[in-house]
């Protein structure tokens, strides 16, 4: 038998402080886990420029160097969301619509995990 340490269904609050340095992701592990219908706030601190993106959600904003980004939402999808980010644009002009995206300055940095 498997018991549970919660015994409570209520939606709970998260804030999950990513430091983003040299493009890799420090202090926070890499999969974030939550339940459906918790709030999470993401709060991005990152060392350079960047667009950060959370696949599934459609949620993205950028975070400069010194302001850092905060994106706040309910989870209501469950299953595992990549987030990811993207090197600010040079204006080089040669990139294609989101094809391979490592190519492109796209870095997994870990998973939203959102649990039924």
């Amino acid at each position: 038998m498997l018991i549970s340490g919660c015994s409570s269904n209520q939606p709970k609050s998260h804030v999950f402080e990513l430091e983003i340095i040299n493009q890799t992701l420090h202090g926070e592990a890499s999969i974030l886990q939550v339940y459906q219908h918790d709030t999470v706030s993401m709060v991005v601190k990152s060392d350079q420029d960047i667009k950060f993106h959370l696949h599934g959600y459609d949620i993205e904003g950028m975070a400069k160097k010194g302001d850092p980004l905060t994106l706040e939402f309910v989870a209501d999808a469950t299953g595992r969301f990549p987030f990811t980010i993207h090197e600010e644009d040079k204006g080089d002009g040669d990139h294609e619509e989101h094809g391979d995206h490592e190519e492109h300055g796209e870095h997994q940095l870990g998973s939203l995990e959102v649990l039924p």
